[in-house]
């Protein structure tokens, strides 16, 4: 989806079908105020267009995205990246790449290790104070022919396991702590934070995310200063439009937050969703108002969890992949929980790119 910052030009949908969460960003939108029920009415002031990716000419999608505005995308984020108007593509090419992505920000975490090798297995590493290391190629998007190494012998293995050897490989400091993730709308100066939850990976990929209105109360700060201590400062932002992203982060025992990676409009996608849920308050409401509403705290009384399971192996269920988030919870604040499913999101997608066979959202129920 386009939203030009020209009042006069109506949101542009790009969808990638068949892609099942399409529907429901669409509904989500047009239950906003900031679209029409009737899309041919010019009562109002913002009307609907949808387009689908692999049906439209690419001289109309040219045209559609010539001038800038905000893109969430409907589809893979790696395909509809690149259709990015010109002060977009600027930004997010430089969150794609990773080695440019660390190098811009490093002024900001200067004791971070990050660099770039087609030969990872036989970097020198300083294995001291149990560090750990990713090593992913540089490709921008995915998470294939990722690998966390915890000492030499694990790194040396890397020889035989990558597919193909040879290519352009990022090695990085593994960040620890706590993985969050936040959804951002930054207008020039302004700095809205739309969402944040709880990330839970078991393996390299996203498993669970964890949306409660206490995180938000906690750590919506948090990121709001790292969006301005440092995406502003060090990343090339489009300059007089709207830009959304989505940030990955760990907080640390020392209670800083460094950014893993930003990764381009999940700010209107499948997260926000169940944050609208839990917040009560449609996510695009706060993302496309004429002025960005800082005051998006959910009430103090509100205490609702959502979790999204992704099933990462055929017929996995939330009976495989809720309990240990459910018991790390309870260590957290010794509060009982089981759980009721609410709703299915997604369905079976193109498993060799995202091994997502099956996604639900769930209810978490207290018992005290």
């Amino acid at each position: 989806m386009v939203l030009t910052s020209s009042e006069s030009t109506p949101p542009i949908v790009l969808t990638w079908n068949p892609l099942p969460t399409t529907k429901l960003l669409t509904s989500a939108f047009l239950s906003s105020s900031l679209a029409t029920k009737d899309h041919n009415s010019s009562s109002s002031s913002l009307s609907l267009q949808i387009h689908e990716l692999n049906a439209t000419p690419e001289s109309e999608l040219a045209s559609i995205l010539s001038t800038d505005g905000m893109l969430i995308c409907a589809g893979s984020l790696a395909q509809v990246s690149h259709l990015l108007a010109p002060n977009q593509k600027k930004f997010f090419d430089a969150t794609e790449d990773s080695y440019l992505f660390r190098s811009l920000i490093s002024p900001s975490f200067p004791e971070y290790i990050c660099f770039k090798s087609t030969e990872p297995w036989s970097v020198p590493l300083d294995w001291t104070n149990n560090k750990r290391y990713v090593v992913k190629p540089n490709i921008g998007y995915s998470s294939i022919d990722t690998f966390i190494v915890n000492n030499a012998s694990e790194q040396a293995k890397l020889k035989t396991s990558l597919s193909p050897p040879n290519r352009e490989f990022i090695i990085e400091e593994f960040i620890i702590g706590e993985f969050f993730g936040s959804d951002i709308v930054v207008d020039g100066d302004s700095v809205l934070v739309t969402s944040v939850y709880r990330r839970f990976d078991y393996g390299i990929k996203e498993t669970v995310q964890y949306h409660a209105s206490k995180l938000y109360r906690e750590h919506a700060q948090k990121f709001k200063a790292l969006a301005r201590d440092v995406v502003l400062r060090h990343l090339p932002l489009p300059p007089n439009t709207r830009t959304m992203f989505n940030v990955e982060a760990k907080l640390g025992s020392d209670s800083v937050l460094r950014i893993v990676e930003i990764n381009p409009f999940r700010a209107c996608g499948v997260a926000p969703l169940a944050t609208s849920l839990v917040f009560g308050r449609n996510v695009f409401e706060l993302a496309f108002a004429q002025k960005l509403d800082s005051e998006v705290e959910p009430p103090e009384s509100s205490d609702r969890e959502i979790v999204l399971a992704l099933a990462r192996k055929e017929g996995e269920t939330a009976a495989d992949l809720l309990p240990p988030v459910i018991h790390e919870l309870t260590s957290i604040d010794n509060i009982e929980r089981s759980y009721a499913e609410l709703q299915v999101i997604l369905e079976e997608k193109d498993k060799n790119v995202f091994e997502i066979h099956d996604g639900r959202i769930f209810e978490l129920m207290k018992f005290t």
